[in-house]
């Protein structure tokens, strides 16, 4: 059995009290994404986005030991 792509899709929702351009500026700001992306005491190492349709992002979380885990993505048009 081969998965399709619709298998592999994640949505996540949630509503939060603040005006609409705070929050997107949270998820595209990479100095504001440091701040709050990694739970304590985890660190973001570094942050890089291209917003535009097929650009990618690469966030690097540090553990609390020093192991760093990039985390890719890639935006799509919908």
């Amino acid at each position: 059995m081969t998965p399709s792509p619709s298998d592999r899709m994640l949505e996540l929702v949630r509503v939060i009290p603040v005006p609409r351009e705070k929050v997107y500026r949270a998820w595209t700001e990479p100095a504001l994404m440091k701040q709050w992306f990694a739970p304590a005491p985890w660190t973001i190492t570094k942050v890089e986005i291209d917003l535009r349709p097929g650009g990618a992002s690469l966030v690097v979380m540090r553990s609390p030991d020093g192991q760093e885990f990039p985390n890719r993505g890639v935006y799509l048009e919908s």
